[in-house]
């Protein structure tokens, strides 16, 4: 089954988000999180496409996924630190979420890059595994990889730049 990430995110985002801030996560684990579960609902979707059945199969997979890493992060040590308790401020513009710039970054990437970050993190496979099947050198592999990151990274940069 094809996903579009952007109109799932655009749709349930919103949604996974207040269900984490509600289970009493920060904002800025909310987010992380959201990116964790879209990780999980695409492992299953390249590993076993089988195992999800439709858009509300979907969103009930992923938003399962926010609700129960939602929850393990409540189980984490809180800080000391009074001033990270208090409760943020509603955001004061129309910036996209994170993940959503994520989406687009990797969006962005061409076939090969994102056939190498599947196979890395999608499919945890090894360098070496990834040498066998496609017959690329290991230390090609681990610099290819390094600036897919880098620019990735670097887009992510830029939107966070771009913010007002």
């Amino acid at each position: 089954m094809t996903l579009d990430w952007q109109s799932f995110l655009k749709r349930y985002g919103p949604l996974a988000r207040n269900m984490a801030r509600g289970l009493g996560c920060r904002e800025e684990d909310a987010d992380d999180l959201i990116q964790e579960a879209c990780a999980s609902l695409w492992r299953v979707l390249e590993e076993t496409p089988s195992r999800i059945e439709g858009e509300s199969h979907m969103r009930n997979y992923f938003l399962k996924a926010v609700r129960n890493l939602s929850l393990r992060i409540r189980r984490r040590p809180t800080p000391a630190n009074m001033d990270d308790l208090a409760a943020p401020s509603p955001p004061t513009h129309d910036e996209p979420p994170p993940w959503e710039s994520m989406a687009q970054a990797i969006q962005r990437l061409s076939a090969k890059e994102q056939d190498l970050l599947r196979r890395r993190y999608s499919r945890s496979q090894t360098f070496a595994e990834i040498e066998r099947e496609l017959g690329i050198p290991v230390s090609t592999l681990h610099s290819r990889q390094e600036r897919i990151l880098s620019k990735l990274r670097r887009a992510l940069n830029r939107c966070q730049e771009a913010d007002p």
